[in-house]
């Protein structure tokens, strides 16, 4: 049920940046944004077809403007963003297990930074 893995973390995020936990928060959202930007469908009960439907970034624009906003508060150089996406992403892979995103972490922070910076 990756959709409503995909809800619920985002709205862990919310909870945790309306805490003033934004460092946190901003790991949290960096996960939802990887899973759209691999197009997170649930497919769990449908044979043939692919966990992951990749589409092109339109859902996340939002989100990453927000990682932007958390970002600035933080006053975080782009280097540790870049360190807190791939960890969180990582971490994010090891809850997914046997379902990889097709987009690689790496490949995901590209598309991520183009629009971040």
């Amino acid at each position: 049920m990756f959709e409503k893995y995909r809800y619920h973390t985002l709205f862990f995020a919310d909870i945790l940046t309306y805490d003033s936990r934004e460092r946190e928060a901003l790991t949290y959202l960096f996960q939802v944004i990887y899973l759209d930007i691999n197009g997170v469908v649930n497919s769990k009960n449908i044979k043939g077809r692919p966990v992951f439907v990749q589409r092109a970034v339109k859902k996340p624009v939002d989100l990453i403007a927000e990682a932007r906003v958390l970002k600035n508060k933080l006053n975080l150089p782009m280097e540790e963003v870049q360190a807190i996406f791939l960890t969180s992403v990582r971490d994010l892979l090891t809850t997914l297990g046997p379902f990889p995103p097709l987009v690689s972490p790496e490949d995901a922070w590209t598309q991520v930074l183009r629009i971040i910076e």
